[in-house]
């Protein structure tokens, strides 16, 4: 029988569970490839495009979950341009890709990306990832906070014995440092 409104068998919703509300990665470095990517036009408005790429998470607890994320390529907003020009140079700089010409080129190769999340500023639409930044797959990120690659100046420690450098992850903060913001004017 060839009905359009008919199933080939009788579905019982009683057997399976229904939808949730999915919850946004949180914020932070993911390992990610791009697993769909094209050129697409704004509905009723084909002076504005951008490419659609989708970010699949390829390691970690998030493993298999994927991010939607456009990239504004034509538009009559010129910061909406400049902010998508970033991200595909950030995309195309981590696969060590030069001109772009063929979006194929971007898919199924490692790389880093920021996730962060979208909100709704009027409330309608749930909370939802987005790619802010890209980097190649060996790049380490800065730790937040202790560490010597952080970029918040450590907290004051006691005095000690011998000469403290500024090179220390444990010297105090000084005004006159090395650093150019810490340097007295």
């Amino acid at each position: 029988m060839n009905n359009e409104f008919e199933l080939p068998e009788v579905f019982d919703p009683s057997q399976y569970a229904g939808t949730t509300d999915l919850v946004p990665i949180p914020p932070g470095w993911q390992s990610a490839h791009i697993v769909e990517v094209s050129r697409k036009e704004v509905l009723n408005n084909s002076s504005s495009t951008y490419v659609l790429a989708v970010f699949e998470i390829i390691e970690g607890e998030y493993k298999g979950r994927k991010i939607f994320q456009n990239v504004t390529l034509t538009n009559r907003s010129q910061q909406a341009v400049e902010i998508g020009q970033r991200l595909l140079t950030d995309i195309c700089n981590a696969l060590k890709i030069g001109p772009l010409k063929n979006l194929e080129v971007l898919q199924y190769k490692p790389m880093k990306v920021r996730v962060g999340i979208k909100r709704d500023k009027d409330g309608v639409y749930p909370d939802r990832n987005q790619i802010s930044q890209v980097r190649p797959y060996d790049f380490v990120p800065k730790q937040r906070g202790g560490g010597s690659t952080s970029v918040t100046a450590p907290l004051p420690q006691p005095a000690s014995s011998g000469s403290a450098t500024t090179s220390s992850p444990s010297a105090p903060a000084t005004p006159g440092g090395s650093a150019p913001w810490r340097q007295q004017q």
